[in-house]
């Protein structure tokens, strides 16, 4: 036994790696489980995987959030400009003026960050009136 520990001392790293995974290709892996109980004990070691902190945690919660907040984009007024600006207005509380300016330059963020009711109410009296609304 000495002599060939002696050899085995001689050889490379990658020799030793060879000749280490031969040696342990013709044990059981009941044999196997003790062998490596000793290491651990005799070199203070553990031969449990480590896993990275980032790899335990769960889900991004950014993926499971639900979207609370939405805008409301008028993105065309349809042939009936002026019952789409009343309808835009009726729906965002904005004077008349300021909405009729804001949906001259369209796409157009009527409503930014309201609820998902409020979105929808206002997308529904839009599209009634003949325009195209988009809630992101």
């Amino acid at each position: 036994m000495e002599k060939l520990l002696e050899q085995a001392q001689a050889l490379s790293v990658d020799d030793k790696k060879v000749f280490f995974r031969r040696f342990i290709e013709g044990m059981t892996v009941g044999n196997i489980i003790p062998l490596v109980k000793e290491m651990e004990v005799e070199w203070g070691v553990e031969a449990t995987p480590q896993v990275p902190d980032w790899m335990n945690q769960g889900p991004q919660e950014e993926e499971e959030k639900e979207q609370t907040q939405f805008d409301v984009i008028v993105t065309d007024c349809g042939p009936k400009r002026i019952a789409t600006v009343k309808a835009a207005r009726q729906a965002s509380g904005i004077l008349l003026r300021d909405v009729n300016a804001l949906l001259k330059q369209l796409p157009a963020t009527l409503m930014p960050k309201v609820t998902k009711e409020i979105a929808e109410d206002a997308k529904k009296l839009i599209e009634e009136a003949g325009g195209t609304v988009e809630i992101r």
